[in-house]
């Protein structure tokens, strides 16, 4: 079941502030920019988007939230982000969610593009899939997040379009399965650590001041330039290039 606001259903809430939506509700915003501030959802189940549902061409703005214990059937255990909606996501945490699919933290697809900063991400859970799904997407901004321990096959799940990039700055990944990378755009990385979290990356790469410990990369196609990084403490290939250009 989800708490359904968008243009047409008459609901007189544009802002949430000081929530908890628990047990029963998913929220669930269509076709509508809401400010949602200081809530905690949690303990919801839903067949997509268990935490919080975006979808509409509007840019809402969530911060301060706690997106925790909720259970997808199919995709997006804690959000589920899609068509053309653009929202700004900051100083939330997204834990100890499940989905039965893709996305057990965040499932993006159809044009969507979405801004996070300072984001905790942790000890969510998929039946073996990922953690953060990214296909038919536009651009991503990403920065100043915390990922750690997440029972997941892999971290990122990214295809990036042509023309578009993925933005990954300042942030941790720690205790948590790598990704892989895939299409014509650009994934960017830049002042960041991660902890036992390699990557492949077949899409064009732009890697600066990157930390990897226990973690190598994997290049498969297209070109990566990697400048200021270290790899350090591996057991097998730090950097392997296997039909790509670095």
């Amino acid at each position: 079941m989800a708490l359904l606001i968008s243009p047409s259903v008459s609901v007189p809430i544009k802002t949430l502030f000081e929530w908890t939506i628990t047990k029963h509700f998913s929220l669930f915003f269509s076709n509508c920019e809401p400010y949602i501030d200081n809530i905690i959802v949690d303990q919801n189940s839903a067949t997509y988007g268990a935490g919080i549902y975006l979808s509409g061409n509007y840019s809402p703005l969530i911060n301060n939230v706690i997106i925790t214990n909720n259970n997808a059937n199919d995709d997006g255990g804690g959000l589920y982000i899609t068509n053309y909606s653009q929202p700004r996501i900051t100083n939330s945490d997204i834990s100890n969610n499940y989905a039965s699919n893709d996305g057990a933290a965040v499932y993006i697809n159809d044009h969507s593009s979405v801004m996070f900063d300072s984001l905790t991400i942790d000890e969510n859970m998929s039946s073996d899939r990922n953690l953060i799904y990214i296909h038919n997407a536009n651009s991503q901004t990403m920065k100043n997040l915390f990922v750690r321990d997440n029972q997941v096959n892999k971290c990122f799940d990214i295809n990036v379009d042509n023309d578009y990039v993925i933005e990954i700055e300042n942030s941790i990944l720690s205790n948590s399965s790598g990704f892989s990378t895939q299409g014509g755009g650009t994934l960017s990385i830049s002042n960041s650590v991660f902890f036992g979290a390699g990557f492949i990356t077949s899409c064009y790469t732009n890697i600066d001041s990157l930390t990897l410990i226990n973690a190598g990369i994997m290049i498969t196609g297209n070109t990566t330039t990697i400048t200021n990084s270290f790899v350090l403490n591996n057991q097998s290939h730090g950097i392997y290039v296997n039909g790509g250009n670095a």
